[in-house]
């Protein structure tokens, strides 16, 4: 995982504290990005 995101334990440590309701420095996000040729539509079937 190191490889793709650089700062893994950074990001974690945010996590956590999401989870614990306390502030770090920035809110956790998550975002969907379409592959070309694919819906947005069947994903949220989906989940």
């Amino acid at each position: 995982m190191d490889t793709l995101k650089e700062d893994i334990d950074e990001a974690k440590n945010r996590l956590e504290a999401w989870w614990d309701h306390e502030i770090i420095d920035r809110p956790v996000i998550s975002y969907y990005f379409p592959r070309n040729g694919s819906s947005i539509a069947g994903f949220f079937d989906i989940i």
